[in-house]
């Protein structure tokens, strides 16, 4: 998957949970971000009947649109990957407005880190930073 991936110009710094990295994301980061945004909208693609193929690349269209707006529409937000250890867990996309204001635009865990207190985590640390 190849995509373009715009520095985020203003991105303003936080501490995230004990445990957890988190950095910008880069354009070797694309294919994982399209698994991750994939594995959001599989139970509603299992329901359909096409090809693997064709829902394959419905997948990747609509991960790709999806980048491609947020990189248009909020070129000042930070763009981060989420790990713990070595292992990338998530997405967390946060445009900074004035003051100490946030827009969560978008966090998303992998499967198989969701459900065990990690968006709470997250979500925690962005509050103490409001």
């Amino acid at each position: 998957m190849q995509s373009s991936v715009q520095p985020s110009r203003s991105v303003r710094p936080w501490q995230p949970p004990v445990g957890f990295a988190v950095r910008a994301i880069q354009p070797e980061d694309m294919d994982f971000l399209c698994a991750l945004y994939a594995s959001t909208r599989a139970e509603e693609l299992e329901r359909v009947d096409w090809p693997d193929e064709q829902k394959n690349a419905f997948v990747v269209m609509q991960f790709s649109q999806q980048h491609q707006h947020y990189q248009l529409h909020f070129p000042d937000a930070g763009y981060y990957i989420l790990s713990q250890g070595e292992t990338p867990v998530g997405r967390l996309y946060v445009h900074w407005k004035r003051g100490n204001a946030l827009h969560l635009m978008d966090l998303t865990l992998a499967p198989e880190h969701r459900n065990r207190g990690i968006g709470t985590a997250i979500m925690h640390a962005l509050m103490r930073e409001t």
